[in-house]
């Protein structure tokens, strides 16, 4: 290993000449090329398959946008994430770990540059002397000044790129910060979209119970009719109540779901529940066109989540590297200059500069810096594992969003034509039924079943769009935000 060899040659020069700067400086130049301990990384960490198990035509696909959502084409929608995107308190805090991984990777560059101080000092002494011979006279008191100024400048040179690493490594991790943002931003959008469409569903399962408790109010009229007709028995008047208050129990159910909702979406705007209103549309949009999924491997490119995994293990990586060079010698220079003078027209006759260099090796310290070295290779597998788990969880976010919502789309459409059988089987065992040719309890469970029916359409049809979202945020990549003005101002003197 290069680096190894020149550490070699540096020993052996110690050795041989310990007491002449002129080598020690000599030695230093010769390992001034520098080196580089990190390992490169693999661009594909695991055998990822050719295509998805659901493949579709380009025909029947239209390429995702990155603000993906609108593809539903819902004005009320855009507005809600809009808003959400500036007023939400994760996206808040990524916004601020974000200035707090660029003050880091700031921090970590400075050590690249020289350290530079002024220093200054003046001060006046007073001096009272009393004579002995003289008692009961005044002191004979004198005064004298005193003026200083000097610069003084530092610097270490990074012979083994152990600056340098830890700067990459912090410009990483500010990089990973900037991706977990747009992470955030795409699961708060599909949080949202999720929602959304929840509430709509709810609002138009309200509305379908509302219907389904006039329609069996006019049954249980027309039943009382015939029972004091005396063509009915009072069996068949009770359950026709017991289905009736059955119903208006489900609609306390959703409208307590509704409140949940609406204090969720609340919540995700960045505001206390039931502080925000919604102007909710009747009916559920129709699905837009599916997404080009592409190949599984344009999801290391383009989903954030993979992408900050990828950027912690280059992080790990070059910490590895700064924490291997940290056990090598270290080379640092400095340069001081300073005046004084007891008169300020003075100061700067006389000036006294030094140059200094210094080398240090590590000798012993307990295994500190070994057990650093461990550590971050230890920090490092953990990121690889994570990247690679990243990945794989990528993938199966996008099979399970094809297959269910292929599957969605089945199951939609069968309930769908079973609704229309049990209309027809409804209105059919009704009939006959008042023309006394059938028993209740057959038009009860057609009653129940084609109620039923009417709220697991759109309970489906729901949660197809859910397998879209699904799908989506499976595929997104980021895009550029505004960033919101900051919740508090800080002062400074």
């Amino acid at each position: 290993m290069t680096c190894q060899r020149n550490h070699n040659i540096f020993a052996a020069i110690l050795r041989l000449q310990p007491a002449k700067p002129s080598l020690l400086l000599l030695s230093s130049a010769l390992l001034i090329n520098g080196c580089n301990f990190t390992t490169p990384i693999p661009d594909t960490p695991l055998n990822l398959p050719q295509d998805y198990s659901q493949t579709t035509t380009a025909e029947q696909t239209s390429p995702l946008p990155d603000q993906w959502w609108q593809t539903f084409n819902d004005p009320a929608l855009n507005l809600i994430i809009e808003e959400a995107l500036v007023h939400n308190f994760n996206i808040r805090s990524s916004w601020a770990r974000i200035e707090q991984a660029r003050a880091t990777a700031i921090q970590a560059g400075a050590a690249l540059y020289p350290n530079v101080d002024f220093t200054s000092r003046g001060s006046r002494t007073r001096n009272e002397i009393n004579s002995p011979s003289s008692p009961g006279q005044p002191a004979n008191t004198t005064y004298s000044n005193s003026f200083s100024v000097g610069l003084a400048a530092s610097y270490e040179i990074d012979l083994w790129s152990r600056i340098q690493t830890s700067q990459q490594a912090s410009v990483a991790e500010l990089n990973a910060s900037k991706l977990d943002l747009q992470a955030a931003a795409i699961t708060l959008s599909s949080q949202i979209t999720s929602n959304w469409y929840k509430l709509i569903d709810q609002h138009q399962q309200r509305r379908i119970l509302n219907q389904q408790i006039e329609v069996n109010e006019k049954h249980l009229e027309v039943l009382q009719v015939r029972f004091n007709a005396g063509l009915i028995g009072a069996p068949d008047i009770l359950q026709q109540k017991q289905l009736l208050e059955s119903t208006i129990a489900s609609r306390y159910q959703v409208d307590s779901q509704i409140e949940v909702i609406e204090n969720q979406l609340a919540i995700l705007l960045g505001y206390p529940p039931n502080e925000a209103t919604f102007d909710v549309p009747e009916n559920l949009p129709s699905l837009p066109p599916l997404p080009n999924t592409g190949i599984p491997a344009d999801l290391l490119n383009r989903r954030p989540d993979v992408l900050a995994a990828y950027m912690r293990v280059e992080a790990s990586n070059y910490r590895i590297a700064s924490a291997i060079a940290d056990r090598l010698p270290k080379l640092s220079l400095t340069v001081s200059g300073s005046t004084d003078a007891a008169h300020l027209e003075d100061l700067f006759d006389n000036w006294l500069a030094t140059f200094a260099a210094n080398i240090a090796e590590p000798i012993f310290d307990a295994g500190r810096k070994e057990a650093e070295v461990d550590k971050q290779k230890a920090i490092n597998e953990i990121n690889f594992a994570s990247w690679n788990q990243t990945i794989l969880t990528a993938l199966q976010d996008v099979e399970n969003a094809l297959v269910q919502e292929k599957n969605q789309q089945s199951y939609l459409e069968s309930l769908r034509s079973q609704l229309k059988i049990a209309t027809a089987v409804e209105e059919e065992t009704r009939n006959n039924y008042y023309k006394g040719n059938g028993d209740f309890l057959r038009v009860l469970n057609a009653q129940q079943s084609l109620q039923n029916l009417q709220r697991q359409v759109s309970t489906a049809h729901q949660q197809l769009i859910e397998h879209r979202v699904s799908l989506c945020r499976a595929l997104a990549g980021g895009w550029d935000m505004q960033k919101p003005q900051p919740l508090t101002t800080t002062k400074t003197n």
